[in-house]
C-alpha cells in the first residue's frame, strides 16, 4: 500500500502500434474511480495526435500527460532530443521522460550528456526524467551513481532505472539500483520502470525510499495484484 496514498504512477503505454482509439480507451481507463488515486501520469508516444487527444480527454482530472524521448535507444543525438522536446511541449505534454545516451557514459563524454540533458530541462522545468537504462549488463554500483549525479547536475527531477526495451532485468534487482541512485542524490525522484506486475514488487521501495520520492511506470495495474 502507497504510505501516504499520493498518486505515484506513471501509467505508461507505448508500443509503436498503438492506435487512437488504443490511447482513448488508454485514458479512459486511467479516469476510473479506483485508478485515479494512483496515476499521476499517463506517459505515451511523442506523437502530438496521441499527445492532443489525451489532453482533451484527461482535461480537468489531474492527470498529466508524459511522453517519451529519443526512446528507446538514446543515440538520437541532441538536435533530434531538443527538436522532439519542443514538438511534444508544444502539443501540450506536461512532461517528458528522455533518455541517456549510454554511449555518452561508457565513453566518459560527460559534457556532451549534460548538454543533451539540459536543453530539455529548459523547455521541461522541473518536469524531464532522465531513464539511464540500468539494465545493460556492465552497470554496477559507480556506473549507476555516475549516471545518477549527471542527471541531478543536469537539473532533471527525476533519474529512472531500465524499460523492457533494453537489456532489462527484473523489478526486484532495480531495488538495488534504486538504492544506491538515492544514496548518490538523494533530492532527486527516483522512477521505477520495467515489468512491475504485482504490487509487493514495489512495496520493499518503501523500506528506504521517501514516498514522494518514487514513481512507478507501469503498463499493467500493478496496484490491483498484491
Amino acid at each position: 500500500m502507497n504510505p501516504t496514498k499520493k498518486a505515484y504512477v506513471d501509467y505508461t503505454l507505448v508500443y509503436p502500434d498503438t492506435t487512437l482509439a488504443d490511447f482513448k480507451r488508454f485514458c479512459e481507463e486511467a479516469l476510473q474511480e479506483e485508478n485515479r488515486t494512483v496515476i499521476r501520469s499517463v506517459c505515451v508516444l511523442p506523437d502530438p495526435n496521441v499527445i492532443k487527444l489525451c489532453k482533451v480527454i484527461l482535461e480537468g482530472s489531474g492527470i498529466l500527460v508524459s511522453v517519451v524521448n529519443d526512446f528507446p535507444l538514446g543515440r538520437g543525438g541532441i538536435s533530434l532530443k531538443h527538436c522532439a522536446a519542443i514538438i511534444a511541449s508544444d502539443a501540450g505534454a506536461n512532461e517528458i521522460d528522455t533518455v541517456l545516451n549510454t554511449a555518452f557514459l561508457r565513453e566518459g563524454k560527460f559534457a556532451e550528456i549534460i548538454d543533451e540533458l539540459t536543453c530539455l530541462v529548459e523547455i521541461f522545468p522541473d518536469a524531464t526524467k532522465v531513464i539511464i537504462e540500468s539494465g545493460h549488463p556492465w552497470y554496477d554500483e559507480n556506473k549507476i551513481k555516475l549516471a545518477t549525479e549527471l542527471v541531478a547536475t543536469s537539473k532533471a527531477f527525476c533519474v529512472k532505472t531500465s524499460t523492457t526495451m533494453v537489456d532489462n532485468v527484473p523489478p526486484e534487482v532495480k531495488i538495488q539500483h534504486i538504492k544506491w541512485m538515492h544514496e548518490a542524490a538523494p533530492n532527486l525522484i527516483k522512477k521505477l520502470s520495467g515489468g512491475v506486475r504485482k504490487l509487493s514488487q514495489v512495496e520493499p521501495l518503501w523500506d528506504f525510499l521517501p514516498p514522494e520520492k518514487l514513481i512507478v511506470g507501469a503498463s499493467t495495474p500493478f496496484w490491483k495484484n498484491p
